[in-house]
């Protein structure tokens, strides 16, 4: 099996390991009021996500040179965006916007590593 099929099996059986985890985190979350096991159901979905990440970064080791040049820019370029976003958005905060959750920085972190993906390679053409 080629590393792209590997990737991607791996990847897609940690997400839904995710998916599976998050629904079982929320209903312990709803139904017990014990505080170490409700710490423990909200973790509980970070352990897919540690599969999901391992995925990741065995497929970018696998990759020759040149792809994982373009990874890390594409990473670079959303962690540096990200920042960006992130500290301008909080001192609007302190302007009078309203707070936003930090469930929003890992998806705005996924988004701008995929626009990095797509604008790295283009230097190169």
């Amino acid at each position: 099996m080629n590393d792209n099929k590997v990737f991607l099996q791996r990847f897609l059986l940690a997400m839904l390991g995710y998916v599976i985890m998050l629904v079982i985190s929320v209903l312990v979350l709803k139904n017990v009021g014990q505080p170490y096991v409700r710490i423990l159901a909200a973790l509980l979905p970070m352990i897919p996500v540690w599969f999901g990440l391992k995925a990741v970064i065995g497929a970018v080791r696998s990759m020759d040179e040149f792809q994982q040049r373009i990874q890390l820019e594409a990473v670079g370029f959303g962690f540096i965006a990200t920042a960006f976003l992130t500290f301008g958005y909080a001192v609007l905060v302190s302007a009078g916007f309203p707070e936003l959750s930090w469930y929003w920085v890992m998806p705005l972190m996924v988004v701008l590593w995929g626009l990095g993906q797509w604008l790295a390679p283009r230097k190169y053409q």
